[in-house]
């Protein structure tokens, strides 16, 4: 568990790619950091290995809904006491041509991409 003089981080999409290297670079800094995965249990588990469980943990959650980044958030604070620096990492790209754009795959996209963050930061603060 994170020391009381040790920065706490929360990185959303944490589990892999650039959350997983921000969350190294962090914790060199000295920062303990909290990986948010949404279903990727295994990478998560992976990423907490490899940096070690005195300098992180995980917790699932869907950046996407706004009840589950509230549970996230005050399942994080209520652990630690507070959040020092957030990550909004976790993100979704559309490859999809526009013409085969459907209503339903735009606000999946939407959703992670732009209300998550904009909810997880009011949330935070």
């Amino acid at each position: 568990m994170a020391q009381p003089d040790r920065k706490i981080a929360l990185i959303t999409g944490g589990s892999q790619g650039i959350g997983a290297a921000t969350a190294r670079v962090l914790v060199d800094k000295g920062f303990f950091v909290v990986i948010n995965y949404s279903n990727n249990v295994q990478a998560a588990k992976k990423v907490i290995e490899d940096l070690g469980r005195e300098n992180a943990t995980s917790i699932m959650a869907d950046a996407s809904r706004v009840d589950e980044i509230e549970n996230m958030v005050n399942t994080v604070v209520s652990m630690f006491g507070r959040i020092d620096a957030l990550i909004a990492n976790a993100a979704k790209l559309g490859l999809q041509d526009i013409s085969e754009t459907t209503e339903e795959g735009f606000d999946a996209l939407f959703a992670i991409n732009v209300k998550g963050p904009y909810f997880l930061a009011q949330v935070t603060f």
